[in-house]
């Protein structure tokens, strides 16, 4: 008897844990809407640090622009191995939204450019550091190798963020 009221009470809980969630929240981040987020983050920071290496009128975000180029090169070359052995899909264009801010980047001032690019950049890194914060997390995404992934390159990219600050701080 004891043990079928142990059973209930067990059952219970775990009805009560389950209760707290919101209805149709996913306690996971799908896999392949990782990929497509952190492709698209991935390719725009490294199609804006082209611009910049061209552009900036500052050494430092010249070179924060090559950087960018050089990381998320990397980045995405990791990302689309692990895809393929996963055979999830690598979008290879920039989403609306991203192709619009790389134009608008194009057609800032001169003079206005390392500002501009700045601010973009601290915008989508703190975009990206979410984005691979949750991925990582205990409620991110299913795969192992993907949340591995997405640990593996988050200080890269917090390590970015702190730079895009600092620089963007100096070029207002």
């Amino acid at each position: 008897m004891k043990t079928k009221q142990h059973v209930l009470l067990l059952l219970l809980f775990v009805g009560a844990l389950f209760s707290f969630q919101t209805p149709g929240t996913p306690l996971e981040m799908d896999n392949q809407t990782f990929v497509n987020n952190a492709a698209a983050s991935n390719s725009f920071e490294l199609e804006a640090g082209k611009l910049a290496a061209k552009m900036a009128n500052s050494p430092e975000v010249a070179d924060f622009g090559r950087n960018m180029v050089e990381s998320h090169t990397r980045v995405g070359n990791d990302l689309k191995k692990l895809a393929a052995r996963k055979n999830w899909e690598v979008p290879t264009a920039l989403p609306a939204d991203r192709e619009r801010d790389l134009e608008q980047l194009r057609s800032v001032s001169e003079s206005d450019f390392d500002a501009a690019f700045m601010k973009l950049m601290v915008t989508s890194h703190t975009e990206a550091v979410d984005l691979f914060s949750r991925a990582s997390g205990a409620d991110g995404v299913a795969d192992m190798d993907l949340k591995a992934f997405a640990a593996q390159h988050l200080p890269d990219l917090q390590t970015h963020l702190q730079m895009a600050r600092k620089l963007e701080s100096i070029t207002d």
